[in-house]
């Protein structure tokens, strides 16, 4: 972003903590593809994740008064963000975890070990194998380029956590691509026999 547009933008972000309404319908246009890119990582039903989106810009609006900074403005969003993510999450796995309850047998799943995938389709999925924690770093550093600083202050964690969080994200994407090229391999050679 050059100079004009950051300063647009910290005029824009003023605007909107005094309750500007129009210049939160600006922001909200010039972040809602960025977050919902994000919330996409954890939330894989895209009406739960628009909901969960939704809920992130009213509580913005609501708390607007909680921004200390304009330039804090991306850190802060991302944090309401994660705390949507999570709470999410955890609504997620109580859902999951009550089905199962009603169920006594687990049906299979509809995936074979070693089906040919694309590399972003395997990109996608070694990201789905991984946990929510280490989906959430990897997207905040690699897709929303941010800065450790600004992972750490998002997310509310120590900067040597999210270091550490990063490091076994990556070691646990390449873990999940060689167990599928693994796989792939055994099922090319049981093919040739």
């Amino acid at each position: 972003m050059d100079l004009v547009e950051r300063m647009h933008e910290r005029f824009l972000i003023r605007r909107f903590q005094r309750g500007d309404s129009n210049a939160f319908l600006k922001l909200v246009e010039r972040y809602e593809r960025r977050l919902l890119f994000y919330l996409q990582r954890f939330e894989r039903d895209p009406e739960r994740a628009l909901d969960v989106l939704q809920d992130i810009w009213l509580t913005a609006w609501k708390s607007r008064r909680s921004l200390r900074s304009p330039d804090a403005f991306v850190t802060w969003i991302y944090r309401i963000a994660h705390g949507r993510v999570v709470d999410s999450i955890r609504a997620e796995m109580r859902r999951q975890q009550i089905e199962h309850d009603r169920q006594a047998v687990v049906e299979p799943s509809g995936d074979r070990p070693g089906q040919t995938l694309e590399i972003g389709e395997l990109i996608h999925f070694a990201l789905s194998q991984i946990s929510a924690e280490h989906r959430e770093v990897l997207t905040l550093r690699f897709l929303e380029e941010m800065t450790l600083e600004q992972i750490s202050e998002a997310i509310d964690c120590p900067t040597g956590t999210v270091k550490s969080r990063l490091h076994y994200a990556h070691q646990a994407i390449q873990a999940v691509i060689k167990e599928q090229e693994d796989g792939r391999r055994k099922l090319h050679s049981f093919d040739d026999s």
